[in-house]
């Protein structure tokens, strides 16, 4: 397989392209060290890769905030919707950082659908009165979300300076 993979890289991209593999502990075996070296690979393998998971979060967020796949079949359409997604993806984060921190700040680390559980889907009544749409929620939503900061904070965005 790797063979394949490095064959199929170095024929198809750039036969002089550097390809470094990273592996953890599973994959200490002298005799794919000596194959990686026969193909001309570099590698890195040690028992210190246990917290690389933490590597993969900022992924796990897009995933969740997006799609697990990718919707077309086309490259070009398929680009376009990655890169539409990781905008709106930057956007969320930045509102949890700009409007999140202060006030819920426990929801600051959490996944995009938590903070779309906690701050979308809770009931509410629509009642229209004077020529206004009111949204009313509970007092102790209210309270929990710490709504009237909340929407403060979000009618009095402070822009950024040029």
């Amino acid at each position: 397989m790797v063979r394949s993979l490095v064959k199929f890289i170095r024929t198809n991209y750039d036969a002089e392209v550097t390809i470094v593999l990273r592996l953890d502990a599973g994959f200490f075996d002298q005799k794919l060290f000596c194959l990686f070296d026969e193909l001309g690979i570099g590698f890195i393998c040690s028992r210190s890769h246990h917290l690389r998971g933490a590597d993969e979060l900022p992924h796990r967020g897009l995933k969740d905030f997006g799609a697990q796949q990718l919707p077309f079949k086309r490259f070009a359409a398929n680009s376009a919707f990655y890169y539409c997604m990781l905008i709106g993806f930057f956007l969320f984060e930045t509102f949890k950082e700009d409007i999140l921190a202060d006030i819920l700040p426990e929801l600051t680390k959490s996944y995009p659908t938590t903070i779309r559980r906690t701050l979308v889907d809770f009931a509410v009544k629509i009642v229209r009165s004077g020529g206004r749409i009111i949204l009313k929620v509970t007092h102790a939503t209210m309270e929990q979300l710490k709504f009237d900061q909340l929407w403060y904070r979000l009618q009095n965005i402070i822009p950024l300076a040029v």
